[in-house]
């Protein structure tokens, strides 16, 4: 089952913010404040037990300042500095673009939600064993999704045990590729050869598959990744 998270927001543009919000709400998450700016923000934490939320956060709040950042983060669980256009992050070189589709917005919202929960486990680490090989473009028809076929295909007849990973989340597309069905499943990924695995992410099974690709991440040699355009 997904963690479930509180959540705090202040992201000046609306269209950014209801995207957010919208994303949030749709996973389950609690939205316990949208702040309309810094201020409205600092009022809020300073009545409400924040210490268990995640903030996200925009440079472009009104009234943000880096020392009002530095007293946040001191609030909160979690804080994730966001920017909707790099000219607004000039002051801010730490803030990381607010991703652009709902797949890239969840995946960085269970990022901060695991990073704290691995750090407080002592000595004991999560070994990583996979390679995780990444592959986009600017648009469509460039053959990514080809050159990830391929390349998997490879790996495996390399006798890497390959999980080939489909990522275009509103229209995948390997599985014709493949000649498979069902790449989704929910209990396993689909076995193609001896040394070759897929799945597929979609819009309904986002949050199991990223819950999966990181348990996966200790059972092969190699995650190949198809994001379609990025």
């Amino acid at each position: 089952m997904a963690e479930q998270q509180d959540v705090l927001t202040s992201i000046r543009d609306s269209t950014s913010e209801g995207f957010v919000a919208s994303t949030l709400f749709s996973q389950g998450w609690n939205v316990l404040f949208r702040a309309l700016d810094y201020e409205s923000l600092k009022a809020h934490i300073g009545t409400q037990d924040s210490q268990n939320a995640t903030l996200l956060i925009s440079v472009d709040s009104e009234g943000l300042t880096q020392s009002g950042i530095t007293e946040l983060r001191e609030s909160v669980k979690t804080l994730i500095l966001l920017h909707t256009t790099p000219e607004n992050k000039s002051d801010f070189p730490e803030a990381i673009p607010l991703p652009e589709t709902a797949l890239g917005l969840i995946a960085l919202m269970r990022g901060s939600i695991r990073s704290p929960m691995i750090r407080t486990q002592g000595t004991h680490s999560v070994t990583r064993s996979a390679k995780i090989i990444a592959i986009g473009g600017i648009s469509g028809g460039l053959g990514c999704t080809t050159l990830a076929v391929n390349l998997s295909i490879e790996l495996a007849a390399l006798e890497k045990r390959t999980l080939l990973v489909d990522a275009h989340a509103y229209a995948p597309s390997i599985f014709r590729l493949l000649g498979q069905r069902g790449l989704n499943a929910p209990q396993e990924f689909s076995k193609v050869s001896q040394y070759l695995w897929a799945s597929e992410i979609t819009q309904e099974n986002v949050v199991s598959e990223i819950e999966r690709l990181d348990w996966a991440s200790n059972e092969f040699d190699f995650i190949v990744l198809d994001l379609g355009v990025i």
